[in-house]
């Protein structure tokens, strides 16, 4: 029996979730952290899900503009957004079923749709997807002042999870251009 808030209560258990609370007493809702054990990774049909969904077109496009902190003027760049979610195929309100656009990896990722992905995140990032959308390369890198540290931080904002120490060492390699990979870059104009 666990108490919590002076009740007692059953050992919980969220047996498909993967959450387990380890029965401790955990006192009050402030101090849960370390006394739950949350062993989600052990649940085998959760472990084995891992990069099996990818984001559907419209989350996609969007997502890259949330995570650059786009800035959009005027209305051109509604244009050139819906070009983009046309060529992913999954353009606003044209799913005949009333069931919505599949939310399964298979049905949007093949070659074409990979390549329609990066062409659209190289254009975001270049800044010639259109003229109405503009990223901000220097706030996306902070105050990261050498390769290494800016490839940490867009790792950081954009992957969202660590790199293999050799994909993190060939980035911070193609950044430095040859060069000392925790020199102090000048600042941009």
């Amino acid at each position: 029996m666990t108490e919590w808030h002076g009740k007692t209560a059953k050992r919980a258990t969220l047996i498909n979730s993967g959450f387990h609370f380890d029965g401790s007493s955990i006192g009050t809702r402030s101090n849960v952290s370390g006394r739950c054990s949350f062993v989600t990774w052990q649940v085998s049909a959760f472990a084995a899900s891992a990069d099996l969904k990818v984001k559907r077109p419209n989350e996609f496009v969007i997502s890259a503009l949330r995570v650059t902190d786009s800035t959009v003027t005027g209305n051109s760049y509604l244009r050139a957004l819906n070009d983009q979610l046309e060529q992913l195929g999954q353009t606003f309100c044209a799913w005949p079923a009333p069931n919505g656009y599949p939310d399964v990896m298979n049905y949007w990722i093949n070659t074409t749709a990979w390549l329609t992905r990066w062409n659209y995140a190289f254009a975001l990032a270049e800044g010639s997807l259109d003229a109405g959308i503009r990223i901000n390369a220097n706030a996306l890198i902070g105050t990261a002042k050498s390769p290494a540290a800016i490839v940490d931080q867009l790792v950081n904002r954009v992957i969202r999870r660590e790199l293999s120490a050799a994909d993190r060492d060939s980035l911070v390699q193609f950044a430095a251009e040859s060069q000392a990979t925790d020199r102090v870059l000048p600042d941009s104009a």
